[in-house]
């Protein structure tokens, strides 16, 4: 049975609305920071059944900051819990994955070819190096490997499934509006047969509403929420409101209504992998003016 908080004066001594305030200074580099940090803290609350004293230490590093600078952390810590991914990159400025459309790396290669089937990818290697490394190869009148219609297909076809990704080759000898165009072609097909699976985003804005984000007190609802996941307890929405909105706004509804199902949202790979290419894109732009 978790333990149930009756009043406001009951939550740690760490939690303070103020510390929050320099929220309103966060671009979308900064608000993937904020929000990848929380994602972490929440698998090591709830998926760690005895995190070490190590974890322990880093989740109580970024509760006294809660508008934390993962630079700032002790280098060990960050790179350990908190930099992987995207983070690493719009924090270093050294940008590959995180834009939506980006050059293949030698690692992307290397895992798309780990995701094809056993068969089919052993198969494959045969068939193409019976070509390519056997210089009797054309003489012979008996052929190992056959080809078979599944080696030209598009090899999402013959991989495990990766459901909001698609491999991709460009023509660059091909004008612009020509690849564009194809392009565009391309996504509505690949989206409208992938539609069961795959929720596209909401239509909106280019840049987030930030400002919401703030107004319904994301940032300290979250780290209430994986506090009292961490110690088994229970936190009514009219103790966090009052916790988590200055006196006389919020209440308890909007904590039920908008700020835990936003809360919610914005932690899903599709928002966090949707804000991470935002805020390499306003990077790029930034080196370009």
């Amino acid at each position: 049975m978790s333990r149930l908080l009756r009043k406001a004066s009951e939550l740690p001594d760490w939690f303070d609305r103020s510390n929050y305030d320099a929220a309103a200074y966060l671009d979308a580099a900064g608000w993937y920071e904020q929000l990848s940090v929380r994602r972490v803290i929440s698998y090591m609350v709830n998926d760690w059944p005895h995190p070490s004293q190590n974890v322990i230490d880093a989740i109580s590093v970024v509760r006294k900051s809660p508008i934390v600078d993962v630079m700032q952390l002790d280098r060990e810590m960050a790179v350990c819990y908190f930099m992987g991914g995207a983070l690493w990159e719009l924090k270093n400025k050294t940008l590959r994955y995180s834009y939506g459309v980006h050059l293949a790396t030698v690692r992307e290669l290397y895992l798309t070819e780990r995701g094809i089937y056993d068969s089919k990818r052993d198969y494959a290697r045969g068939f193409f190096a019976q070509i390519f490394d056997d210089d009797d190869f054309f003489d012979r009148k008996e052929i190992k490997y056959k080809h078979q219609d599944w080696i030209d297909e598009p090899v999402d076809n013959v991989s495990l499934s990766r459901d909001h990704q698609i491999t991709l080759q460009a023509n660059l000898n091909l004008p612009d509006g020509v690849l564009i165009e194809q392009f565009e072609q391309l996504l509505k097909r690949e989206r409208r047969s992938r539609t069961p699976r795959v929720r596209q985003p909401r239509p909106s804005s280019r840049r987030p509403n930030f400002a919401n984000w703030i107004s319904f007190a994301v940032l300290p609802y979250l780290d209430l929420r994986n506090w009292a996941d961490q110690n088994n307890v229970s936190i009514p929405n009219r103790v966090m409101a009052d916790a988590i909105f200055p006196a006389g706004e919020g209440g308890e509804e909007v904590v039920r209504k908008t700020t835990a199902p936003l809360a919610k949202e914005l932690l899903t790979d599709k928002h966090l992998e949707l804000l991470s290419s935002l805020a390499a894109q306003e990077i790029a732009e930034g080196n370009d003016a």
